[in-house]
């Protein structure tokens, strides 16, 4: 990780090494770890097309459709020995969402930016870009120096071909959001200031943001081998995130992903490597219909 080398029961608040048969469909260590809740939106309930099809989200592995109900089912009958969770159980929960007007309007009056787009030959000063207007900028940092902040919207669907760093900011996308084989998108905050209110402050922020624009439904994807996500705060998607083999996620902070019609995962993870050190103030800035925060913390574990 960003911070060290960890071994993962150091994660979890175990001492040292522990012992247990990792081919048991229930070994005695699954305690430590949280929950997989399937929700039903408290509105608007999709039937999910898994088998038996369900009013609660799926838990599915791999192609299969078989809506896997216990965790001793998911190690034991669908072998995925590797599946650390306490249990499986529902939940009828808000439907979440992020708004994006408060994202539009950040970038829009920030204009800290302003002599790298000039020298990038991008003729506005605030932080709105169209997706070539972005790319035009990253193509320039990655030989000039100068570095970017604050809040940044993109329209437009954008692939990230280069590495780039976000100081202090986040990453909103109206549109799909790709990240290049072998790039490393960096996006981290002051969590770790002396100060209690300045840390905080810093958990609460949004990373990144996805929604959709135009015909683009609001898909984060990391392409496999090599590409990294390095970031603190909120990851947040209208149509979910795709992570492919060989990739690295380390987030501190949460996540949040929707399905734009339910035919696609809210997240899926394919052989990748994906480390979320949980914090719940990164939740803050999700709403639900009702206008009240829209998560609710049902099981987490504390983490180093």
């Amino acid at each position: 990780l960003r911070d060290g080398t960890f071994n993962d029961w150091e994660l979890y608040g175990i001492a040292s090494r522990p012992a247990y048969d990792p081919n048991a469909a229930e070994p005695w260590i699954l305690a430590a770890f949280g929950d997989i809740v399937k929700a039903q939106p408290d509105t608007g309930a999709v039937l999910h097309p898994c088998t038996p099809p369900s009013w609660y989200a799926c838990l599915t592995k791999q192609n299969s459709s078989i809506d896997i109900q216990t965790i001793a089912e998911l190690r034991g009958a669908e072998d995925m020995k590797h599946a650390y969770m306490s249990r499986v159980r529902k939940r009828i929960l808000p439907r979440a969402f992020l708004p994006s007007a408060p994202l539009l309007a950040e970038p829009t009056a920030n204009t800290v930016n302003a002599a790298v787009n000039a020298a990038a030959g991008i003729s506005h000063a605030n932080a709105v870009y169209s997706a070539a207007e972005f790319t035009a900028l990253l193509t320039y940092l990655q030989t000039n120096p100068g570095q970017v902040s604050g809040t940044v919207y993109v329209q437009g669907n954008l692939t990230i071909a280069n590495n780039f760093t976000l100081q202090a900011g986040t990453l909103a996308v109206e549109g799909n959001l790709t990240l290049a084989t072998n790039r490393t998108l960096n996006i981290l905050h002051d969590i770790l200031n002396p100060d209690p209110d300045v840390a905080a402050a810093a958990r609460q922020k949004v990373a990144v943001a996805v929604f959709p624009g135009g015909a683009s439904t609001g898909r984060f994807i990391m392409q496999a081998d090599g590409s990294r996500l390095e970031a603190d705060g909120l990851v947040y998607t209208s149509d979910g995130m795709e992570v492919n083999p060989n990739a690295f996620v380390d987030l501190v902070g949460a996540m949040y992903h929707g399905s734009a019609d339910g035919s696609t995962p809210s997240f899926r993870n394919k052989n990748a490597t994906v480390v979320i050190r949980f914090s719940p103030l990164a939740t803050t800035p999700l709403r639900a219909n009702s206008g009240a925060i829209g998560v609710k913390i049902l099981s987490w574990q504390q983490m180093r």
